[in-house]
């Protein structure tokens, strides 16, 4: 593993972060994939860490995996077309419309 090119990691890692972020931002059914890419992403990230000894990115991808993970098993327990739309008392839209 040590002939791998560490930008491979690192340009996957940055096109599947940006892929999960995408998913998550629809707020749309499908939007819990993006934890699973964002899991995908902190893979990729971690070997690219790992190979380029950068060992604060490493330790930073460990605790973003946790969060991906917790994201997942969040996510993948609700019915999947329910989408949360309380926007709370203090939301801005709420405010103007009364």
């Amino acid at each position: 593993m040590n002939n791998m090119n560490p930008s491979y990691f690192e340009w996957a890692g940055a096109i599947t972060g940006l892929i999960g972020a995408a998913l998550l931002s629809v707020n749309m059914p499908i939007s819990r994939f993006g934890w699973v890419m964002f899991l995908v992403s902190n893979c990729f990230l971690l070997c690219f860490a790992y190979l380029s000894k950068l060992d604060g990115v490493f330790i930073l991808q460990i605790g973003f995996m946790l969060t991906s993970i917790l994201g997942i098993v969040r996510s993948f327990k609700r019915d999947p077309s329910v989408i949360n739309t309380n926007l709370g008392e203090s939301h801005p839209s709420r405010i103007f419309a009364k």
